[in-house]
């Protein structure tokens, strides 16, 4: 009788075993296994979440560093041409120093006569 008794409490204990309940205040493996796998979800969907936000990040991150680029490539062509029409200027200035004062005055008034005609 006590190896009967014996017996079905540990067919008992064996079955509860498999429960995803709780018995009283004992966490069977069948309820530990239950809150590891709901935690684990839980956690997956966290990650997932934030993946998902890091990647929009990084996209909106590598837009910007795109349009950085173009705009440098903007300022380096402007800056290009403002180079470009200084050496111009500068070669002007040179070939107006050698012309005489009589040829400037002819060249400043046919300037302002466009500049009226606009």
């Amino acid at each position: 009788m006590r190896y009967a008794a014996l017996l079905l409490s540990a067919t008992v204990l064996l079955a509860a075993c498999r429960t995803t309940e709780p018995i009283w205040f004992v966490a069977t493996p069948g309820y530990v296994e239950t809150r590891i796998a709901a935690s684990e979800a839980a956690l997956r969907g966290d990650y997932d979440q934030r993946l998902a936000d890091l990647q929009r990040e990084l996209a909106e991150q590598r837009a910007v560093a795109e349009r950085l680029a173009t705009l440098s490539e903007l300022i380096e062509a402007v800056d290009a041409s403002n180079r470009e029409l200084r050496d111009l200027a500068d070669q002007v200035e040179e070939q107006l120093a050698g012309l005489p004062e009589e040829i400037l005055r002819e060249i400043i008034d046919a300037l302002r006569a466009h500049l009226d005609a606009r």
